[in-house]
């Protein structure tokens, strides 16, 4: 997967490419495309040295989907989560 771009549009393909998408069945692009988001401590693990992700809105549920430079993917995420909930290190 190319890494997004901020202020790129999410698409259904990166929606449907998320490591964890089983568990968000029906999973859409949601009303905010990609942009980078506020410190969180987990994103320096993942291939941010800032610890400022770069994320977009998924639907239904006002979920997150973050992508993760370090696994060339995306992962859905609920508020207070972090990828290792899922198992993906």
């Amino acid at each position: 997967m190319f890494p997004p771009t901020e202020g790129s549009p999410l698409t259904q393909d990166q929606v449907a490419g998320a490591l964890n998408i089983q568990q968000f069945p029906g999973a859409t692009p949601g009303f905010k495309g990609w942009h980078t988001g506020l410190f969180e401590p987990w994103a320096m693990s993942y291939g941010y040295s800032n610890g400022m992700p770069l994320y977009a809105n998924v639907m239904p549920g006002n979920y997150h989907i973050y992508f993760l430079p370090t696994r060339q993917a995306t992962i859905i995420l609920k508020r207070g989560e972090n990828p290792a909930r899922y198992g993906v290190t």
